[in-house]
């Protein structure tokens, strides 16, 4: 699989809920419709644990960036093309979903 660096849009959840103090992790990640593994664990950082899988390129906590892991080979889609990458988050209502800033380009 390949490493995907995702870009979040500024309206994304924190790192932490203020509200609860729970990590806010996501709870689905596709590239053009096709699921995209990621880790599930947590990273601690200055004495606080977040997400895991909401790390920067250099791997150090950013709520505007998710790291995820793609088979490209296996997943169908075209040569050439440009595809959304959808980053989904729990919420009180269900799921709140947000299209990254940046698309995956298959090679």
């Amino acid at each position: 699989p390949e490493t995907v660096y995702i870009d979040l849009p500024a309206n994304c959840p924190p790192l932490i809920n203020n509200r609860n103090g729970n990590i806010v992790r996501p709870n689905g990640i596709t590239i053009g419709g096709v699921a995209a593994t990621y880790d599930t664990g947590g990273i601690t950082a200055g004495g606080s644990t977040t997400s895991a899988a909401r790390v920067d390129e250099s791997g150090a906590p950013d709520q505007f960036s998710v790291v995820a892991n793609f088979d490209v080979s296996t997943s169908g889609l075209t040569s050439g093309q440009s595809y959304d990458i959808i980053v989904s988050f729990p919420s009180a209502g269900g799921n709140r979903t947000f299209t990254a800033t940046n698309q995956y380009l298959v090679p």
